[in-house]
């Protein structure tokens, strides 16, 4: 079944088709539709680090 989009999630998504600017979000709530459009199979992974938002992995942690 095809889930449509809320407005959110395509504001999100076609953020991170123009390469996730800054100055965008003025707070950090997108992550949340960002993080539901990864699970969703609408971003990948590698896209998400790039934007800085997508969980770290254990080869990721600060050192």
């Amino acid at each position: 079944m095809h889930q449509v989009l809320n407005e959110r999630q395509q504001a999100v998504l076609g953020w991170v088709n123009q390469g996730c600017p800054d100055g965008v979000w003025p707070d950090s709530t997108y992550k949340v539709s960002a993080q539901a459009l990864q699970n969703r199979g609408l971003i990948n992974q590698a896209i998400a680090r790039r934007c800085q938002y997508g969980r770290r992995t254990s080869s990721e942690h600060d050192v």
